[in-house]
């Protein structure tokens, strides 16, 4: 028997041909991203040098699904010279977080790095937090350059004494304020704040009496330091012009 379809059947046909292919997907892929590992907390903290930042680094990982995968391991270094962390390695929770517990800096004032690595599906992540290490309190007070001057009496000596403040690290602290005095004559200026490279300084002004002039520099907390200056006379030279008359020169 032969079967025979008119254009509208045909057409018909067609159409649910195409609608049951259209309709038969598999199911559905999520879209491909770059895998990623970004700061979740404890980035540019301000900390003085050789303590524990106030907040605990941490990092979030994200798969190439957009996920945050559970369990994969991160690891966390420090920069040669920016200290120590409590978790060197740790894994990622939940929400794909992990965290480098306690970060204790180095002792050197400058920005110090700790740089979290992980690996998910075959592809390396990195993400590099910072923090900036500040000098710590006033601990040592030392003469630069400038002391054991000697001059004429009554002369402001041209050299200033200039003194730096420190921490215990060797670190130059800002904006601390050092007394200079002297036990005769006097100084240009008594108090001075230190610059920035940690250092403040004066001149003397010897008395009028010759001798020595003991400066001392002073900070709060810190021991003074002491320099001997000496103001010295003046020394005469003579010549005679004639038989009647003597000259002298200084």
């Amino acid at each position: 028997m032969r079967l025979s379809f008119d254009p509208l059947s045909r057409t018909n046909a067609v159409l649910a041909v195409i609608l049951v292919v259209g309709c038969s997907g598999s199911d559905s892929v999520a879209p491909t991203v770059p895998p990623a590992l970004k700061i979740e907390a404890g980035a540019n903290q301000s900390v003085i040098v050789a303590t524990a930042a106030s907040v605990n680094p941490s990092v979030q990982l994200t798969d190439n699904t957009g996920a945050h995968p559970v369990g994969i391991t991160v690891t966390f270094t420090p920069d040669s010279g920016s200290g120590t962390v409590s978790a060197p390695s740790a894994t990622t929770d939940n929400s794909g977080v992990a965290s480098a517990g306690s970060w204790t800096l180095g002792t050197t004032a400058r920005v110090q790095r700790l740089t979290a690595s992980a690996t998910v599906n075959g592809t390396e992540v990195n993400a590099v937090i910072t923090a900036t290490a500040v000098a710590g309190r006033p601990a040592l007070l030392k003469i630069v350059s400038g002391d054991a001057q000697s001059g004429p009496y009554g002369a402001t000596l041209v050299t200033p004494v200039e003194v730096a403040v420190t921490d215990q690290y060797g670190n130059p602290i800002t904006g601390v304020s050092v007394r200079f005095g002297v036990d005769t004559g006097g100084v240009t200026s008594g108090t001075v704040a230190t610059s920035t490279d940690g250092t403040a300084s004066t001149r003397v002004r010897l008395p009028v009496t010759v001798g020595p002039v003991v400066l001392s520099a002073a900070v709060d907390s810190v021991p003074a330091v002491t320099s001997t200056f000496t103001s010295r006379g003046i020394r005469f030279a003579s010549f005679t012009m004639d038989a009647n008359t003597t000259c002298g020169l200084s």
